[in-house]
């Protein structure tokens, strides 16, 4: 074969040392992970490519399997009532769900396991789950620690922003992920997107001179930013540019700003795409976890108000009018 498409638990078997590539269609859960799965290619030592492809709305979905594999007292509570309710006869996962009034299976699965290690269910091949006989009723002295369980949902959502920081970041690939394991880089980066030779010593791409229209655009996008003052994620100040009309921001002081709607002309996606460009190329920074803030760098404030000069070009999508976008189905 050519080409193999795999997941993450399948991908971990290729080893063979020919594999020239490795494509990941979307942002992994840690660098742990991405070490491991990018460790695929090259194994013969000859070059190899890994690409990354990812969209800030990567991270959301690994959110919520973090929230959903770490259960709080609350719903452990639900579950264990409605174990307890089943009685001898027992119940299976939707039903308890069900019962518990939870929308959908997500949840029970790790309430489960967090029962099933204190010895309060059991779970037989028919995959029917009972109270053990000799579980205490009172969910506080089955002996949970849910101190323990609130640690380690910390750590897991430190260690995803971590590897949103790694996507995200500037600076070289390589010394960044061998100082996430401790290491020092102790020779000349192989060429990461950031070192390659035929980009700027500062692991940048060659500097290219924007249009008047598109610094312009910039500068807009940029004063948005600064309006919203680091307290809102690139989701809700993109929203903001174009003038959106949505509950969730209408919730919030955005609307009232000078810069609402001042990128009406562009469609959201663009404008984000150009919020993320501009924390690559270091003229804003995404702050705090788990949902980072955007904010200006000096950088930024020197090319919003004009003392510098920005050297990119913006993405296709912030070129072009959303006429010729909906004309090239791109909008």
């Amino acid at each position: 074969a050519k080409i193999v498409v795999a997941t993450t638990a399948f991908g971990m078997g290729v080893d063979r040392g020919d594999v020239r590539a490795v494509l990941h269609v979307d942002l992994p859960r840690n660098l742990e992970g991405y070490y491991q799965e990018v460790g695929r290619a090259g194994r013969d030592g000859k070059p190899a490519h890994c690409l990354l492809l990812h969209v800030a709305g990567d991270t959301r979905i690994h959110e919520f399997l973090i929230e959903q594999a770490h259960p709080g007292p609350d719903r452990v509570a639900l579950i264990w009532r409605a174990v307890k309710r089943a009685g001898e006869a027992g119940a299976r996962v939707p039903a308890l769900a069900a019962a518990a009034g939870l929308d959908g299976d997500a949840g029970v699965d790790a309430v489960l396991r967090l029962l099933t290690r204190v010895d309060a269910v059991a779970v037989d091949a028919a995959g029917l789950v009972r109270q053990h006989r000799d579980a205490p009723d009172d969910l506080g002295e089955l002996g949970i620690d849910f101190r323990a369980v609130a640690r380690h949902e910390t750590a897991e959502r430190d260690r995803l922003q971590a590897m949103a920081g790694y996507a995200e970041g500037a600076g070289c690939r390589h010394a960044a992920l061998l100082a996430w394991f401790g290491e020092p880089m102790r020779a000349r980066c192989p060429g990461c997107d950031r070192c390659d030779t035929t980009r700027t010593a500062a692991g940048r791409p060659a500097a290219e001179t924007p249009t008047a229209d598109e610094v312009a655009l910039m500068r807009k996008a940029l004063a948005g930013v600064a309006r919203a003052e680091g307290r809102f994620g690139v989701n809700k100040v993109a929203a903001m540019l174009v003038g959106a009309d949505s509950p969730e921001l209408a919730a919030t002081s955005l609307p009232a700003l000078s810069t609402f709607g001042l990128l009406r002309e562009t469609p959201v996606e663009a404008c984000r795409a150009v919020l993320h460009l501009m924390v690559e190329r270091d003229l804003c920074r995404l702050e705090g976890h788990p949902y980072p803030r955007i904010a200006l760098t000096d950088t930024g404030w020197a090319v919003m108000q004009g003392r510098a000069a920005p050297d990119f070009r913006l993405p296709l999508r912030a070129r072009l009018s959303p006429l010729v976008l909906r004309r090239q189905g791109l909008s």
